[in-house]
């Protein structure tokens, strides 16, 4: 008898067991199948959570002040400094300040209404305005008709 089938079956053997020591056992298979069940119900729950932050955001209240030659434009009227401060004071605080400012306004002016928004506890608060210091018109008119304001026209249409 030769000895070269005993040597494929003692080959045979070594590598069955070692095929059986490299499969998982069952408990680990269940953890793991467990751990990605608990990461996946993670996973969703942030999803969730970013897609309500996203909405909530584009959800905030805001509000726009033109600052035009004539005055300070708030809710489609023209507002007192004293007014206005008062009212910003009343809005939540997490609420947008959005400010249009016409570009041939001294910009001591539009400093006077950021100094506004500061005394009302505003931090969230930006600033537009038209690029080569034109009167409002062009695109900030349009952001602004957008967002729900009347806009004094510059008489440049």
């Amino acid at each position: 008898m030769k000895r070269m089938p005993v040597y494929f079956m003692i080959l045979a053997l070594g590598c069955v067991s070692m095929a059986h020591a490299d499969a998982p056992s069952a408990t680990e298979v269940e953890r793991l199948r467990g751990e990605i069940e608990k990461q996946e119900a993670i996973l969703k729950a942030l999803k969730t959570r970013l897609r309500e932050l996203e909405n909530n955001d584009s959800e905030k209240e805001k509000i726009l002040l033109h600052l035009t030659p004539e005055g300070i434009r708030f809710q489609n009227a023209f507002v007192s400094e004293e007014a206005l401060l008062e009212q910003l004071r009343e809005v939540p605080l997490d609420t947008w300040i959005h400010i249009v400012a016409d570009g041939s306004l001294r910009h001591n002016r539009v400093l006077g209404l950021l100094n506004i928004c500061e005394k009302a506890g505003r931090e969230n608060v930006t600033l537009a305005l038209p690029q080569g210091g034109a009167p409002l018109d062009g695109n900030a008119k349009k952001m602004s008709e957008e967002n729900g304001a009347a806009v004094p026209s510059s008489g440049s249409e």
